[in-house]
């Protein structure tokens, strides 16, 4: 997570979730924290293609690893709602 969340936080936010397979990863773990085996069935993607595409979230402060699996790295996704409020809806 980045503190303070600054403009080229959001960039490498906009930049992770640009590519569909790390779109799918977030949609499912929206839902619930996974393990990576579970991602890979939802992302119908090999193994070494999901643990690429969930450490670019986690280095962009979207994922992180919990007990329960990978999760959605909720500070990181309102750090990034607040960004998109505060300085795109104006």
């Amino acid at each position: 997570m980045y503190d303070p969340f600054t403009p080229q936080s959001a960039e490498r936010m906009f930049r992770a979730l640009g590519q569909p397979v790390r779109r799918r990863i977030m949609e499912a773990l929206a839902q619930c924290p996974m393990s990576l085996m579970t991602l890979c069935e939802y992302a119908g993607v090999s193994q070494s293609t999901v643990s690429y595409h969930v450490e670019v979230l986690r280095e962009a402060g979207l994922v992180s690893a919990g007990r329960g699996g990978m999760c959605v790295d909720k500070e990181g996704l309102c750090g990034l709602i607040h960004y998109i409020n505060g300085n795109l809806m104006h």
